[in-house]
This record gives structure tokens, sequence and C-alpha cells, in this order.
């Protein structure tokens, strides 16, 4: 089998063409691509492989992928900086991304204002930001709505969230065929119940030993 047959097959799997129409040239003229970032910031609260495939598949896309764990939030809990850094870094290894953790101990940063940061601090103007569905019909109601149509947006379908209003211009949707509804909310109900039924003095860790 041919490596474009090979590619064609992935691109059809992972519905790719609706990203990108004209996929071959982005992808074997490394020309067109030089300067393209993209920025893919969340809670990643924790981390899974639907997060790390979508990394991987944006990674065919740009020159350089940036996993960016948001800051603080008032709306979730997080374990401390030193358990979540080692976590998101060994998480994201296999990818071959790069993931700047530098903000999971300040402020949380909202997609427009990431957008602002990094083309300010890569001195670049072709930064994308990609956001869950769910995300960008959260934002797309948002007092700053309208400076949102001058950035670049990459919007990762989630399931059971419909996009009602138009994208800004400058907007991208990726369909991820991952195969199994997968969400960080769902990892951590999973576990809760787990812990819920384990002796007392036994943790999840202790019964991982019996895998």
């Amino acid at each position: 089998m041919s490596w474009k047959k090979s590619l064609m097959e992935i691109m059809a799997y992972f519905q790719l063409g609706t990203l990108f129409p004209n996929f071959f040239p982005i992808l074997l003229d490394k020309q067109q691509r030089i300067g393209k970032i993209c920025i893919f910031g969340g809670s990643f609260n924790p981390p899974h492989r639907g997060h790390v495939e979508a990394t991987k598949i944006l990674s065919r896309f740009f020159d350089e992928v940036i996993v960016v764990p948001c800051g603080y939030r008032i709306d979730k809990v997080y374990p401390d900086s030193k358990i979540r850094q080692p976590l998101l870094e060994k998480a994201f290894a296999a990818a071959g991304v790069t993931v700047d953790c530098r903000r999971i101990t300040q402020k949380n940063l909202d997609p427009l204002e990431l957008a602002k940061y990094y083309i300010q601090e890569k001195k670049n103007k072709d930064v994308w930001v990609a956001m869950g569905t769910d995300v960008m019909i959260k934002h797309q109601n948002d007092p700053q709505w309208p400076e949102y149509m001058a950035y670049n947006w990459i919007v990762l379908e989630r399931e059971g969230y419909k996009l009602e209003k138009p994208l800004p211009p400058k907007s991208k949707i990726l369909h991820l065929a991952y195969g199994r509804k997968i969400a960080s909310s769902r990892i951590k109900k999973m576990l809760a119940e787990i812990a819920e039924i384990l002796p007392e003095n036994c943790t999840i860790q202790d019964l991982l030993q019996f895998q």
C-alpha cells in the first residue's frame, strides 16, 4: 500500500478534509506551514486520551502545537501544581508537542486572551487557538465576542454540543473520530465511584496492582 493511499485512509477516518480542503499541499509543501502555531488550551483535569489524540491530529497541520493548561478557575478544583505539571507533561509526551505550564499557578486566560498573549510572545499573527465546541458556545455570549472575529480558531467537536450561532470568519471545525465518549468529568466520576467501594485504608493505586 502506498503512503499516499494510507494517508487518504487516515484522512477519511478522521474526516480531516473538513479542516483543511487543501490538505496535501499543506502537508507536502512545508513552506506553506511555516509560522502556523496552534495553542490548545484547557483544564485537562485530568488529561485523557482524547486530548492527546487531538494534539496528534493538530500536529499534522501546524509547525508547532502548544498545550496550555489553564490557570486557577473558581469553578474547578485542581491538584497541587507539583502533581499537576508532571502528569500533564507525561500525558502529552508521546504526542511530541510542547506543554506550557507557566499559567497553572497564575490567573486563567480565556481563549481571546490566549490568542493575544501568544501572538505577542511569538511575534507572529498566524497563531490559532483550539477549543472544544462547549467552550466556543460559552464565549459566543461574551461581551468581547466581536473581538473574536479578528483571530484564528480551531473548534474541536464535542458530542452533545451543537453550534447554533455562526463562527468567526477565520474558524475551522475539526471532527474527531475517537470512537468513545470521553471527558475529564467522566474519569473523575468513575474514580469517585471506585473509591466509594474500596476497603478503608485502600487506594485506587493499590487496586492497580491486581491488573
